[in-house]
């Protein structure tokens, strides 16, 4: 019986220390919540990004907004601004939103001063509905158009709906509101959209361009490639050449302009451009080449560029063959023997400059000179 109110007794005296220490751990947490702040920038009291002029002569304030993680994640701003070129028209006010790279988002209705349009008539829903597809349209009909140009005739009346309206622009306009769609494109996919890129690209930081290179949106990673520096782009050098990879084409000419010149002697940047060389465009097999031209090759893109010397490429065989010639190696001549197998199979035409100078190899490395006579042979030179 004793040993039995023993047992209970430890048995008690332990869920006393579980109960307590369960209070502790909470008291520990909300005191690090407390002393943690928390960003509302989302919320209360944003500060503005920057200022922009619109077209009509309105000063924007333009707002960064930002996501739970206290990053920034777009634009807004509250426009209030007239729309026709008179006093007969009511001022538009609405607020409108942009990604980080300046595209048009959404917008969002002031329900006590909605939109207008001929004779002062509210926008209905499949107004409102309509005015969202003209804001995203990257090139509408209206856009090289001068305001004046909108209707046909010299007396428009409210809003330029009741003299006839341009035929070439009537699709792409809320009908009775043709200057509130017009004069809310150019606010929202004018030059404000190079503001806003080159804000995002001057505020970027380790935790930015983390988030953006792990979004789906390809804009967002041009941004990146061509606004960090040689550090970050150190950093997230694996991230970039997997989105190269992905997207390929013109992404990878990017990567090649913006990457700085000593990560082009990286194994990893190499074994990439070894992987792709062979799918690459022409103009980025040019601009690769290019920026290639004072590097140390690895045997294995030296192989990947010899293959790709090609009948009817003269400019670019001659870009390649240069190359190869700077990397040669005094101790290994596989890669230059390759080069001239390839120019002999191939039958590549080269230019009497370099003709001479593949025939002077035969002359500086010994180990080439049964190369160089077949070579020589085959051109008949």
């Amino acid at each position: 019986m004793q040993r039995f109110t023993l047992i209970r007794q430890k048995e008690f005296n332990f869920s006393i220390v579980k109960t307590n220490f369960k209070y502790l751990l909470l008291f520990l947490i909300y005191w690090l919540l407390c002393l943690t702040p928390i960003s509302t920038k989302a919320f209360k009291n944003p500060e503005v990004a920057f200022q922009f002029l619109t077209d009509d002569s309105v000063l924007l304030d333009i707002y960064g907004y930002y996501d739970n993680a206290g990053l920034l994640d777009g634009y807004t701003s509250h426009v209030i601004t007239p729309v026709c070129e008179d006093s007969s028209c009511y001022n538009a006010e609405i607020d409108l939103f942009w990604d980080l790279t300046g595209n048009f988002k959404t917008f969002k209705i002031i329900p006590k001063n909605p939109l207008t349009k001929l004779d002062h008539i509210p926008f209905t829903k499949a107004d409102y509905n309509k005015l969202m597809q003209v804001l995203f349209i990257k090139s509408p009909s209206f856009v090289y158009m001068k305001r004046s140009q909108l209707v046909v005739n010299d007396n428009p009346e409210v809003d330029g709906i009741t003299s006839a309206t341009a035929a070439q622009v009537k699709e792409d306009m809320v009908y009775g509101a043709i200057y509130t769609c017009y004069t809310l494109w150019h606010i929202a996919n004018g030059q404000i959209v190079f503001k806003i890129k080159e804000h995002t690209a001057n505020n970027l930081n380790k935790q930015l361009i983390k988030k953006l290179l792990m979004s789906e949106k390809v804009e967002e990673h041009f941004l990146i490639i061509s606004a960090i520096d040689a550090d970050y782009f150190s950093i997230f050098l694996h991230q970039i050449l997997a989105l190269a990879d992905r997207h390929k084409g013109y992404f990878i000419m990017s990567v090649i302009d913006n990457m700085p010149a000593s990560l082009m002697k990286s194994g990893e940047v190499q074994d990439f451009f070894t992987s792709n060389f062979s799918q690459m465009e022409y103009q980025v097999k040019n601009k690769l080449l290019e920026k290639l031209y004072n590097v140390p090759l690895k045997s294995s893109l030296q192989v990947a560029l010899i293959n790709g010397i090609l009948p009817g490429n003269s400019i670019q065989n001659e870009k390649i063959i240069r190359l190869v010639i700077k990397n040669i190696e005094k101790k290994n001549f596989e890669e230059i023997i390759k080069m001239f197998e390839a120019i002999k199979i191939k039958r590549i035409k080269v230019s009497e400059e370099l003709h001479t100078e593949l025939i002077a190899l035969g002359d500086q490395y010994k180990p080439l000179i049964k190369e160089v006579r077949r070579y020589s042979k085959a051109h008949g030179k």
